[in-house]
């Protein structure tokens, strides 16, 4: 209970503990159906929408329906691998073949185009590692290849006559980088292999030279910035004790500070230049956590909890809750349209008219290339094995992307080495500056590596749109949070509050990158699937015991010290029996939130917490022993048969 406040979840489940009924804070009612084998078969949204899942006899996804009409049917080998998706909502099929190891080794799409794989082997054993990657569309073909050194690291990516180059330290952090064009970062860490500082630079200029402070926590808290001529600003941060960001000051001296109830909503925002309050906006959220008023600005949701007005736009979902169109306040006909495939990634958008369709890498969440309506290509990007976008080629010239730690685009250049793009933003990704030019007017990403939609000022964050005025998604989280932090639980919340250090590339889970900056932690080709398969390997862990464990906290940001600890120790979760049905009170942070509600997602997250609390601590042989067997087992099949969870909430 906060402020005298009080938010109620009711959950029902059963004989098998599986989640039957959802009720939220705002009293909508969401219901599951489970066929003999556990599967989830059907869905009823609090709208009356009906998702259905239908299974083949050996429980593998082969089709999507929405009220009761196909949306997406699969074909599967005799491995389980999808080699064939019917996507009859956009009237588009998509195929993929595999050589004997089960490696994707070409993929196609009835828009047109085709990408193909190659892999490095060895003498006796096939391997993961990417040696080739070919785009073909239309007349249009590029082919980029990968090398590696002795640990498997990715050293060089070449592109026709461009290279580029990765040096790591004994840790495995990126030490340099070389681009394409020769310009390239310098990055050193501390003993906790968070970054320290950070050189982005050409032979003939310093893009940008920082360097980094934290709390104990880990939480960056000051930056000192090097300019020409050695002139030094500075860019602070305080938090408050659950790690929500409550001030910041920018190079210029702007302040900006922000507060927030007990259920995680950001309830105001002060700017303070040169001495003088500029701006103060204060925040209404209802009993859902859904912000309903901001400044003078009025908000409403559809009874799916998905905004449908605010004091710019009206918004259009479909039954899959994904914004299908966007229209002016005050106009009759939407402006923008979208459209999206199986994986709940956006394959086309259009703007008064301009199309833009999207090619993906694989089942990863970047865009390989773009194309026009007829066909024609875009854009095509560039990237590093482990999913860093490197460049952007568009009308035969190249681009090359700089970042800072959090993954932001601050700068880019061009073939000859000059400064062709800067970019500012605040902490929550407001731009405050954006200076192009030539083909980098075209530069679609920027903060925290996001697709930006200049035309709406938000961020497409592939399952969510992102607000980083209001400083909230546009839709409720379909991963719910953990019982014991309400921040999480929230639905709404951009980054746990935490902007500066935490990100959220596919606005399903937001997580704190650790090991290295958070330019080089996406995994090229499979970041989708391998986020899930993580999962999955912890949960067949966890069923090992079958159990339900108590606990809660950051999925992603434990799971590395949770795992470099694994030889050091775990402590033993307590655990609960089965409950066919309870109530959780979001904001008493040690009371009714222990509970968990089924051995699936809830005990996936709970391991983790609690093994990452322990790491280090208490000893364990066996368990380390169950979870890493589980983990490798599990990877490979939530790779081959899992598909993004597009069903919200539980």
């Amino acid at each position: 209970m906060f402020g005298g406040k009080t938010q109620t979840h009711k959950y029902e489940y059963d004989v098998d503990n599986k989640n039957t009924v959802y009720i939220d804070a705002l009293n909508r009612r969401i219901e599951h159906t489970y066929d003999e084998n556990a599967n989830k078969i059907q869905t009823k949204m609090p709208n009356g929408s009906i998702l259905e899942s239908v299974y083949d006899s050996a429980d593998r996804v082969i089709g999507e329906k929405r009220n009761g009409k196909d949306s997406f049917t699969f074909e599967r080998d005799q491995n389980g691998q999808v080699t064939k998706v019917k996507d009859h909502v956009n009237g588009v099929e998509r195929t993929k073949t595999y050589d004997k190891a089960d490696r994707v080794t070409s993929a196609t799409d009835s828009r047109g185009g085709k990408i193909d794989w190659t892999y490095h082997d060895k003498a006796n054993s096939k391997t993961e590692k990417l040696k080739e990657q070919t785009v073909t569309q239309g007349g249009y073909t590029n082919k980029v290849s990968y090398d590696y050194n002795t640990l498997d690291q990715n050293i060089r990516v070449t592109d026709g006559s461009q290279t580029y180059r990765f040096d790591y330290d004994d840790q495995g952090n990126v030490r340099t980088y070389t681009a394409g064009n020769g310009s390239g970062s310098t990055f050193n860490y501390d003993h906790a292999n968070k970054i320290k500082d950070l050189v982005v630079g050409t032979s003939n200029s310093i893009l940008l030279s920082e360097r980094y402070e934290y709390d104990q926590a880990g939480n960056r808290t000051k930056i000192k910035h090097e300019g020409a001529g050695g002139n030094v600003t500075e860019t602070n941060f305080v938090y408050d004790p659950i790690n929500q960001l409550l001030n910041e000051t920018l190079q210029n001296g702007t302040s900006k500070s922000y507060t927030y109830d007990g259920f995680g909503n950001r309830t105001s925002v002060k700017v303070v230049e040169n001495g003088k309050e500029t701006k103060s906006i204060a925040a209404t959220f209802n009993e859902g956590n859904q912000l309903v008023k901001f400044g003078n600005e009025s908000l409403t949701y559809d009874a799916n909890d998905n905004r449908t007005s605010d004091g710019k736009y009206k918004y259009t979902w479909n039954e899959d809750d994904q914004i299908v169109a966007i229209t002016k306040q005050g106009e009759s006909n939407a402006f923008a349209t979208y459209k999206y495939d199986e994986n709940n990634r956006r394959i086309e958008k259009s703007v008064n008219g301009q199309v833009a369709r999207y090619f993906y890498d694989g089942d990863s969440i970047n865009p390989l290339y773009e194309t026009d309506g007829s066909g024609n290509v875009l854009r095509q990007y560039v990237y590093s094995t482990n999913g860093t976008r490197l460049a952007m080629k568009s009308q035969g010239q190249t681009v090359y992307y700089h970042y800072n730690p959090r993954g932001d685009v601050v700068a880019m250049t061009d073939q000859n080495r000059e400064v062709v793009a800067t970019y500012e933003y605040d902490s929550w990704g407001n731009v405050l500056k954006s200076d192009t030019k030539g083909i980098a007017a075209d530069n679609p990403f920027g903060y925290a590596g996001y697709m930006y939609d200049k035309e709406i000022s938000m961020y497409y964050l592939i399952a969510r749109y992102y607000n980083p005025d209001h400083g909230v998604f546009l839709s409720v989280d379909p991963d719910p949070g953990d019982e014991d932090d309400p921040v999480t639980m929230n639905g709404y919340t951009y980054g746990d509050n935490n902007p500066v250090m935490m990100v959220d590339p596919d606005g399903h889970w937001a997580y704190r990158p650790w090991g290295t900056t958070q330019l080089w932690v996406y995994d090229k080709r499979t970041t989708y699937a391998n986020d899930r398969a993580v999962r999955a390997g912890i949960k067949g862990w966890a069923e090992s015991y079958s159990f339900n464990f108590m606990g809660g906290g950051n999925f992603v940001s434990k799971l590395g010290p949770f795992i470099t600890g694994a030889s050091k120790g775990w402590k033993q979760s307590k655990t609960k029996s089965k409950v066919k049905a309870s109530q959780v009170k979001v904001g008493n942070r040690k009371g009714m939130q222990s509970v968990l509600k089924n051995s699936g997602k809830q005990a996936i997250k709970a391991a983790i917490v609690r093994g990452s609390k322990a790491v280090g601590v208490y000893g364990f042989a066996a368990d380390a022993g169950i979870f890493l067997y589980e983990y490798q087992k599990e990877y490979k099949k939530a790779y081959i048969n899992y598909r993004p969870k597009k069903k919200k909430r539980r």
